[in-house]
């Protein structure tokens, strides 16, 4: 998966990319957004709006 996420480069109407889980609240608008317009669609941390994959640690307090 990430293989294939380092080929699609930027975002697209229907692929968002954050850079980590603190972007949450701004992440959730986004999708919604894009689920309203085309019905389906895909998020991703731990990515650049570029499409670079930059990684997420996650541990027991990344959402709280």
């Amino acid at each position: 998966m990430i293989v294939a996420l380092v080929n699609i480069g930027s975002e697209t109407e229907q692929i968002e990319y954050k850079k980590s889980i603190g972007e949450l609240k701004e992440a959730m608008f986004s999708i919604a957004a894009i689920l309203n317009k085309h019905q389906k669609g895909e998020l991703y941390f731990g990515v650049k709006n570029d499409g670079t994959v930059i990684g997420q640690e996650i541990n027991d307090t990344t959402i709280w």
